[in-house]
């Protein structure tokens, strides 16, 4: 259905991939949390840790290989007039906006927009490309609704709702309801039917403050349609299969809208404004285009958990090792005090190596800028090119947690004739 309608070409491999990956990123993790739970009531603790470390490992690698299957690997929005407004709008309503991803559709041509931990808002694509600024504008202001203090969502995350149903069935079950049926009726209860209702409520109070931020409710109705017609989702659900559902239809959504709005809504001036939205849309930076920068948001990403376990091993793995020697030779007092290294020279190998890790990861930058330069026909070593830093903004500031917004070569000529304009 989906090749025939949207024109996707989905092969055999990579569907049994995707489920796959899908399965071993959600319920894979879920038993081994699960697992971990009973280990740790049976007063094994140190098996319990393992089994919460492994589903956490599981659920991570999982989802890092189902983003790469899908091309959905988030780009981070450095520059533009969306990553401006965003914040600017982020500004007005209090919210500590801590970065806008650009989010590609890949193959699965989804629309979609979602606030993240972090305070982050992330977006797809194939929604900013067809949808224009004022609707954007409301998806923006939905997102960033989520993420205020005085709408966020309090409920837990799914893996403690398990724990949570679980802890309901244990205390009910002395009261005489052991049969297995309503227990698992109990448990299907809480995990699904509770949180999606106050998810739709969620839902409704961030489309009123995304309306209240926006001042367009014509624009927030029509995003709303164009949401479910890019998606080919139904405008309406029954009243049964939205209980189960995160999300009202679009249809009582826009309703809301309507009802909360009509009185500031005026024909003349909203078709004015729909007219020329309707030929408006952010254009986006080619820099979230992937590839497009040596410094990608996965590759910082990468750098910095590579550089926190670097660091960690530097700081746990040595003086463990210095103490298991200082065990393993205690019957001779001089290996015993030299493995020991008591007083301040016990820090002294975790930071040499730390500093020799540190040292050894520019001749790596390096070369990234040199093969990516080469594949354009410049030659950086020929002329003598140097790597740099650089960033599309007067005043420093940190790009997905780096102070570079990308690198590059330049010729010492060039560093010397800014050097002499800055002076």
């Amino acid at each position: 259905m989906q090749e025939k309608l949207r024109g996707l070409k989905w092969t055999r491999r990579e569907l049994v991939l995707q489920v796959f990956f899908s399965v071993c990123a959600a319920l894979i993790p879920l038993a081994l949390f699960l697992t971990g739970l009973q280990t740790l009531g049976s007063a094994d603790f140190q098996k319990g840790m393992l089994w919460f470390v492994a589903a956490f490992v599981v659920r991570l690698v999982a989802a890092g290989a189902l983003q790469k299957l899908m091309g959905t690997l988030p780009q981070s929005l450095t520059t533009g007039d969306l990553r401006d407004h965003a914040f600017g709008m982020a500004q007005h309503l209090g919210v500590k906006l801590q970065q806008v991803y650009v989010v590609p559709a890949g193959k699965g041509q989804m629309a979609n927009a979602f606030a993240r931990t972090g305070n982050t808002i992330a977006f797809t694509d194939f929604l900013l490309q067809r949808m224009s600024r004022a609707e954007v504008n409301y998806v923006l202001g939905h997102e960033l609704t989520h993420l205020n203090s005085s709408t966020r969502e309090k409920s837990l995350p799914p893996g403690c709702q398990h724990v949570r149903a679980f802890f309901v069935v244990g205390m009910v079950a002395p009261f005489g309801m052991e049969s297995p049926v309503l227990r698992y009726g109990i448990i299907l209860a809480i995990v699904t039917f509770f949180p999606a209702f106050w998810s739709r409520r969620f839902e409704v109070a961030a489309d009123a403050g995304a309306v209240q931020l926006t001042g367009d409710p014509r624009s927030a109705i029509s995003a709303l349609f164009k949401l479910s017609s890019l998606n080919m989702m139904p405008l309406h659900w029954s009243n049964w299969s939205e209980k189960w559902l995160t999300h009202p239809s679009s249809l009582r959504r826009a309703q809301a809208i309507a009802r909360q709005s009509w009185h500031t809504a005026r024909a003349d001036s909203g078709d004015r404004r729909a007219s020329i939205a309707r030929n408006d849309h952010y254009i986006l930076p080619t820099t979230v285009a992937p590839g497009a920068k040596i410094l990608s948001t996965q590759k910082k990403l990468k750098s910095s958990v590579r550089a926190t376990l670097a660091m960690l091993e530097a700081m746990i793995l040595v003086p463990a090792a210095f103490a298991w020697l200082a065990r393993y030779y205690a019957k001779d007092p001089v290996l015993h005090e030299l493995s020991t290294w008591r007083g301040p020279s016990r820090r002294l190998p975790p930071i040499w190596c730390w500093q020799i890790l540190r040292r050894s990861r520019p001749p790596r930058i390096n070369r990234c800028p040199q093969r990516q330069l080469l594949k354009e026909g410049v030659e950086a070593d020929a002329w003598g090119g140097v790597t740099v830093g650089f960033a599309p903004a007067a005043s420093p500031r940190i790009y997905e947690l780096n102070a570079n917004w990308d690198i590059g070569a330049c010729s010492s000529a060039q560093i010397a004739s800014v050097t002499a304009a800055k002076k």
